[in-house]
């Protein structure tokens, strides 16, 4: 199911302004939300994580994170519902292993910042100020990418006002699986969360999660 990720990378993540993805992850998540079929919702998901694998550029799956998600997290409560377990084990590992996938494409471009200390984001601030004005000289999609980057935080404070709850319920949930591959999948997932995108996350958003 891999893409060839030198080849696609640039190409799926521009291709229509990025609305390729859109229209390729929204496939997906309908798939995944009206199949009945476990083998079918499997598929889906494998097909979800060959695209984060594939095309990695994190403003565009930032835009569209929220339905992902949603879409994600509706179909691990399913599960959870159902009282058969074979594959459904698959599904859950594939589950989390998409959700681990996508948290490191949106978060960890912006996990070496720090979103809580106002004052190291005003000097940030004025020093990308000073910055622009030095290089005048820079082309508009130069310009474009660095005005893209310079503003991450909205996306950070969504994440930790929406996402923490649910997120802390589905670990909770599958921390306790009688399945070790489950459990790995929420130990990597964990581990994205509480190390590699620390600082993305609130300190009692953190505790919420932990």
């Amino acid at each position: 199911c891999a893409l060839p990720i030198s080849v696609c990378d640039k190409d799926l993540s521009e291709a229509w302004d990025g609305t390729l993805v859109a229209r390729l992850v929204d496939c997906m998540t309908m798939v995944l939300a009206s199949s009945k079929q476990q083998k079918v919702c499997f598929k889906s998901l494998q097909a979800l994580q060959c695209l984060l694998e594939s095309s990695s550029k994190h403003t565009l799956w930032q835009s569209i994170f929220p339905g992902i998600f949603a879409s994600l997290y509706r179909h691990m409560v399913g599960l959870h519902r159902q009282k058969s377990y074979g594959l459904s084990v698959s599904i859950e590992c594939q589950l989390l292993s998409v959700l681990t996938k996508l948290f490191q494409v949106t978060l960890l471009p912006l996990a070496n910042r720090d979103f809580d200390d106002t004052q190291t984001k005003s000097a940030k601030a004025l020093i990308q100020q000073l910055e622009m004005i030095a290089k005048k000289s820079q082309t508009d999609s130069q310009t474009k990418e660095e005005e893209e980057e310079a503003e991450p935080s909205n996306f950070v404070t969504e994440m930790n006002q929406r996402v923490v709850a649910p997120l802390s319920v589905l670990l909770r949930q599958e921390a306790i699986s009688p399945s070790d591959k489950v459990r790995l999948e929420v130990l990597s997932l964990s581990s994205i969360l509480l190390i590699d995108t620390r600082k993305c996350w609130t300190s009692t958003r953190m505790k919420e999660t932990s």
